[in-house]
């Protein structure tokens, strides 16, 4: 008896296990009142699995929903979650156990959303990430209108499709997205609609720091009608091949463009650049490449030595003339000082011509160090 007993306990625990952890859904889901997320385990027991599409709000229409803690079982979503029109609706308590959507993360139109606390959990998204939307609700760029940052989304290290941040009128910055590396599209930060002369900026956006560890994009960068951007420090580790298009426009405080990225793709662009209506200084094409001129400039030293040729290809002769014999060093770095190649050798005196291998080198601008015991000397060079 006691071993029916026991069988009987174990063959029930593994089905209330199976029907803890089921997929459910496929044809997704809608939520409009806080009633209906508050039954949702009453309604759908043992549904972790959301297989389709999750839609919670409506564009027009305002809900009452205020959290969304009866969806705490929710760990992966198979569609798209579409956050709309949710008036008071302040964070995402409730979901802190989703980990996973395959489809777009669309939110917009939350008129108290202040940030995406209650996400610490979610680290995939094979779609879009889309805050503010201006693609397919019939009534151009919907955003949130009290967002104030990004926190929440702190695990979130990819974006399989493009990353939207559009019209979202309280934005003060990106804090949240430290650890994002890389978006699989296109990073719009701001939108303008010429076909309607609208714009869809962040406009009291003044930051974009928090990208700093981004090193990849497969698509367009735009930077668009952010009315108090200044500057665009936090893009310089892009990979300047990962970029497509290069649009920054209608950003009017924005000066400072001459980060590495932009740089490097301007040395050596994969499509079409489109820079104006900025602030002097980044208002043009030009302006930007004068810029970039510049800061190498201010960085280099009367330099003995020369560079044959350069532009480089895929390999280069150094050429310089030392007194006496001496270790030399000479190292290759990008913009921002970090070092890409670095070899040592200990040679006589005299004229000196060193063939340099360069072939692992992005395009782009690139600063070449050699240090003697008779001094340091930098130079620029090009890399098509």
């Amino acid at each position: 008896m006691k071993t029916l007993t026991l069988l009987f306990i174990t063959t029930l625990l593994m089905q209330l296990t199976a029907i803890s952890q089921c997929p459910c859904l496929p044809e997704g889901i809608t939520f409009t009142t806080q009633a209906q997320i508050d039954n949702f385990q009453v309604n759908y027991p043992g549904c972790t699995e959301i297989e389709g599409n999750v839609r919670i709000g409506y564009i027009d229409n305002q809900t009452d929903i205020t959290n969304f803690n009866g969806l705490s079982v929710v760990n992966s979503i198979g569609g798209y979650l579409r956050i709309m029109g949710n008036p008071n609706l302040v964070n995402m308590f409730g979901l802190n156990n989703l980990s996973s959507i395959v489809g777009n993360f669309e939110t917009s139109n939350n008129e108290t959303l202040k940030n995406f606390e209650g996400l610490d959990n979610l680290t995939i998204i094979e779609g879009n990430l889309e805050i503010g939307i201006h693609s397919d609700v019939g009534t151009g760029a919907i955003g949130n209108s009290s967002l104030l940052d990004m926190s929440g989304l702190n695990n979130i290290i990819s974006v399989g499709g493009s990353l939207l941040i559009l019209a979202n009128d309280s934005l003060l910055n990106l804090t949240g997205l430290e650890n994002l590396t890389s978006i699989g599209m296109n990073l719009e930060i701001g939108y303008y609609d010429f076909f309607v002369n609208h714009y869809y900026g962040n406009p009291v956006l003044t930051d974009l720091t928090a990208l700093q560890s981004l090193s990849s994009i497969g698509g367009s960068l735009l930077i668009s009608c952010c009315e108090n951007l200044t500057n665009i420090e936090g893009l310089e580790n892009i990979d300047p091949n990962s970029i497509y298009d290069l649009k920054i426009q209608h950003n009017d405080l924005l000066s400072e463009c001459d980060v590495q990225s932009i740089c490097d793709y301007l040395a050596a662009p994969n499509g079409t650049i489109e820079i104006h209506d900025n602030a002097s200084g980044c208002n043009s094409q030009q302006e930007v490449e004068e810029a970039c001129m510049t800061f190498i400039e201010k960085v280099i030293l009367n330099s003995c030595f020369t560079i044959s040729p350069n532009p480089i290809e895929s390999s280069a002769f150094i050429s310089f003339h030392i007194q006496q014999p001496s270790p030399v060093a000479i190292k290759i770095s990008d913009m921002s000082g970090r070092e890409i190649i670095y070899h040592s050798y200990n040679l006589h005196k005299g004229e000196q011509i060193i063939p340099f291998d360069t072939s692992a080198l992005n395009p782009g601008i690139y600063f070449c160090t050699i240090k003697t015991n008779e001094g340091i000397q930098t130079s620029k060079i090009i890399k098509l």
